[in-house]
């Protein structure tokens, strides 16, 4: 990279503008190529860098939080059933929340939906479209919940430790996604999906 850098700056510095004629010279034009190339190359190694395919973090602490960027998967899309699991439209009485866990779509991904399913059983997945809430809660335990956007074709895992039977919701609304870093930012401010998750304990009021 350095030397490349070195190459790049050697040429914009042999520049010695144009001949009386107005035609830009050889080496010019030569040095301008290597130059946009270079800002290309640069912008897609920042980016890559800064979003990666999973694009999130850890994010605060406490009960609030984004989900762990390290844990995803391929994905035959096709090999998940469709939402085999009864949830809800409705929120249940007597209950508080939990946890409150947050994700990303891929780039420009999730425009009409979000798969969720928990641990290894895809058969108990559910579907949530753009502005829905679903209410579910599984039969058995669950560690981890596994979910795709429409338009992806990787899962992404949050960890929820789920006691059999309690209550876990899903949000899923479309956002910009910040472009806090100019023409490199993440997905440069298109819309995607985002997954707003909640865990919920029983009370007795």
């Amino acid at each position: 990279a350095a030397a490349a850098a070195g190459v790049v700056l050697f040429l914009v510095l042999s520049f010695d503008g144009r001949s009386s004629q107005g035609r830009i010279r050889p080496r010019e034009g030569i040095a301008r190529l290597y130059l946009a190339s270079g800002v290309e190359r640069a912008s897609s190694t920042i980016q890559r860098g800064l979003c990666p395919a999973e694009d999130e973090g850890d994010f605060g602490s406490g009960d609030v939080e984004f989900m762990a960027s390290h844990d995803y998967q391929r994905l035959d899309v096709s090999s998940i059933p469709i939402g085999l699991a009864h949830s809800y439209t409705a929120p249940p009485p007597h209950i508080t929340r939990d946890r409150t866990i947050y994700g990303r779509c891929a780039c420009e991904a999730g425009l009409h939906n979000v798969t969720l399913w928990p641990d290894q059983r895809p058969n108990e997945s559910i579907i949530v479209q753009t502005d829905e809430v679903r209410w579910v809660r599984w039969q058995r335990g669950v560690r981890n919940i596994r979910w795709f956007c429409s338009g992806m074709n990787f899962s992404k895992t949050a960890r929820v430790n789920l006691a059999t039977g309690q209550w876990f919701s899903v949000q899923f609304t479309l956002a910009n996604t910040p472009n806090m870093f100019g023409p490199v930012g993440c997905c440069k401010g298109k819309l995607s999906g985002f997954v707003h998750m909640n865990t919920w304990l029983d009370t007795d009021y």
